[in-house]
């Protein structure tokens, strides 16, 4: 009975120390985004931007500087028998290059996502189908790249 006492004791002591910590706790964000340089399309450009600046927390200390080159390619996937598009592919790359003004050190990465849409009936089928693509292919990229930089200082 002593035993087990001291065991149930001495357990609650280890495990009073362990807590459970979530990586991306809206109240933590570890960077401050002092300049953001996007080039490519301008309304992807846009969107980036201002995801990631969404992030930023002016109290940080770390302070970064972002260069980020966007390039979309979009290019056939599949074509029927009478020689018609039936799917396209659009591919969206990033090459994110971030700059540690306080330890002036460089990361740099490249991003991809890509998306298959179908050609619909009509042409403005098509195009919103097209948009929507693009659209889910620019959140996944936005995600890689807030995840890596969530990863690489909460370290």
């Amino acid at each position: 009975m002593k035993i087990n006492i001291k065991i149930l004791v001495l357990l609650l002591l280890l495990m009073q120390g362990c807590s459970y910590e979530l990586i991306n706790s809206p109240n933590k964000e570890k960077i401050f985004v002092q300049a953001i340089n996007v080039n490519g399309d301008t309304r992807s450009a846009f969107i980036i931007k201002k995801s990631v600046m969404r992030k930023s927390n002016k109290e940080s200390k770390n302070r970064i500087e972002m260069d980020i080159d966007l390039l979309e390619k979009v290019s056939i996937v599949e074509k029927n028998i009478q020689n018609q598009v039936t799917k396209y592919k659009i591919n969206l790359e990033a090459k994110v290059s971030v700059n540690d003004l306080k330890s002036d050190r460089d990361y740099s990465k490249n991003y991809t996502s890509e998306k298959t849409y179908d050609v619909g009936d009509r042409y403005s089928i098509t195009i919103e189908n097209s948009k929507q693509a693009k659209k889910t292919s620019l959140d996944n990229l936005i995600n890689q790249i807030l995840d890596d930089l969530n990863l690489y200082y909460n370290q």
